[in-house]
């Protein structure tokens, strides 16, 4: 096709403008654009000009099912108009989210104006790029967002560098989400591994101990902070301050040691079946435990979350079946009676 014919053919599927002809409008334009016979004429300033005065108005007409669809058709090519590509990429999250993860078009300076002025989804899908530079990589870290520097930790094609890796690991005091998968990272440091032992749960800390053969002595004795929320949750007890949704509090802020104080105290177990619970291969006695509380289903997802990143993804298993055991089938009183006949059998 000579560069006349194809712009006679993009002049012609122009003059198509009524609303039924327009997603097969856009479908036969990347199509034509798509043929082999089309050579070198994309690379005409003339054509260029002419698609884009095409395909622009047809887009900003079409509906979010249509720009969807022609974002997944353009994510991966190279000749897409670059105006139509930076438009889609700050789209509604689910068009944009297959221009941003794959576009080769995307600039540092899109992707930063993308990290600038749209949402948590946009920015998600840029951290999970399959390539990132370092300048895009600091705007993440700078912006500090939990659930965004997770998915950038949890990123294998990134490559992270030793400060950035360190900003994560500094940061995963204060957002638990960024533990697990630091502790997994292959580029993490032992000193870094050292430094996380102050604030991750016992699981990570066995982790992180053995994968970096550090001694025994670097990890943190937590028995004076222990004892001291035993005493906090006994005070809370006994002036009637000690409540579900103040165990939830603890968790919330990461106070591990007194969301385990509280819940031993609420449910009338000791510590070492609540830190048994923690860390059991499945959340099952975790859900009687909530249930026998008062805690409702709807609670219990959230709290399990909250949990397993406190201890390195444990308790394990599915928690969807192990609340559906718990809270479809019991009360209160038959999940503490359970509860206790579950211990007791384990000998905890």
């Amino acid at each position: 096709m000579t560069l006349a014919q194809l712009a006679q053919a993009l002049t012609e599927l122009a003059k198509l403008r009524s609303p039924e002809d327009r997603e097969q409008l856009l479908g036969a334009l990347i199509s034509l654009m798509e043929g082999p016979t089309v050579g070198g004429a994309l690379e005409s300033e003339q054509v260029l000009t002419l698609v884009d005065d095409i395909l622009m108005p047809l887009v900003m007409q079409a509906d979010p099912a249509t720009r969807a669809r022609l974002s997944s058709r353009l994510a991966s090519k190279d000749w897409a108009p670059e105006a139509l590509v930076v438009a889609l990429s700050q789209d509604e999250p689910a068009i944009a989210q297959p221009i941003i993860a794959a576009s080769p078009l995307l600039t540092d300076e899109d992707l930063l104006e993308v990290l600038a002025a749209t949402t948590l989804d946009h920015h998600l899908a840029v951290a999970n790029r399959a390539s990132l530079s370092s300048v895009v990589i600091r705007a993440i870290l700078a912006q500090n967002q939990p659930l965004v520097l997770t998915a950038l930790a949890s990123n294998p094609a990134i490559g992270l560098s030793r400060p950035d890796l360190l900003h994560l690991t500094e940061a995963s005091k204060r957002f638990p989400s960024l533990r697990a998968p630091l502790a997994r990272h292959p580029r993490l440091t032992a000193p870094m591994a050292e430094m996380m032992l102050a604030w991750v749960g016992t699981s990570l800390q066995s982790n992180l101990i053995n994968r970096f053969h550090l001694s025994r002595q670097a990890q943190p004795d937590r028995s004076d902070q222990g004892e001291m929320d035993q005493r906090l949750a006994e005070k809370l007890m006994a002036s009637g301050n000690l409540h579900p949704g103040a165990m939830l509090r603890a968790l919330r802020e990461d106070q591990a040691s007194l969301f385990m104080a509280a819940l031993a105290r609420l449910s009338d177990l000791d510590l070492g079946a609540v830190r048994r619970m923690v860390e059991a291969p499945t959340p099952d006695l975790l859900a009687l435990a909530c249930l026998s509380i008062g805690l409702d289903r709807c609670t219990f997802s959230p709290l399990l979350a909250h949990v397993r990143r406190l201890w390195g993804d444990r308790p394990g298993g599915d928690g969807r079946h192990a609340a559906n055991r718990a809270f479809d089938n019991l009360s209160p009183s038959q999940a503490k009676a359970a509860l206790k006949w579950a211990l007791d059998a384990a000998r905890v």
